[in-house]
């Protein structure tokens, strides 16, 4: 037995680092390209064996990027990345049924509206999204 997901990328931007949070552990996914399908298979004896997320000790995932890659997505990434996953597990709880998908576009789909003029830089947009088996 084992849990099948499935993720068709439509938008013209590649998803990175994408994470799965599924029956309160997370699990890495592939990078998925543009207009592509990408999958993730998770054995149960796999998610068995996983400790579940600890709000106290949250886990850590080695992200690296090449020397081309702006540096604002992981900057912004790593800031957000403990409040996200708190949030994530918060909102599951217990609940076996329901699966959450998150992923960074290094674009900014939708432009920030700045208090302040004359602020700019590169945008970045995290996509997140839940689903039930």
């Amino acid at each position: 037995e084992h849990l099948n997901l499935v993720i068709h990328n439509q938008t013209p931007y590649e998803i990175t680092d994408c994470l799965i949070y599924y029956n309160q552990r997370f699990y890495k996914m592939k990078d998925i390209s543009s207009d592509s399908k990408e999958s993730r298979r998770i054995a149960k004896s796999t998610i068995e064996l996983e400790k579940p997320y600890d709000m106290e000790k949250p886990k850590s995932f080695n992200i690296k990027r090449g020397v081309r890659e702006a540096k604002l997505l992981d900057t912004i990434k790593n800031s957000l990345k403990d409040d996200l996953w708190s949030a994530i597990h918060a909102m599951a709880g217990t609940d076996k049924n329901t699966i959450y998908v998150m992923g960074w576009i290094q674009s900014d789909i939708m432009r920030p509206n700045f208090a302040q003029k004359d602020i700019s830089g590169e945008g970045v947009t995290l996509i997140s999204w839940q689903g039930r088996i």
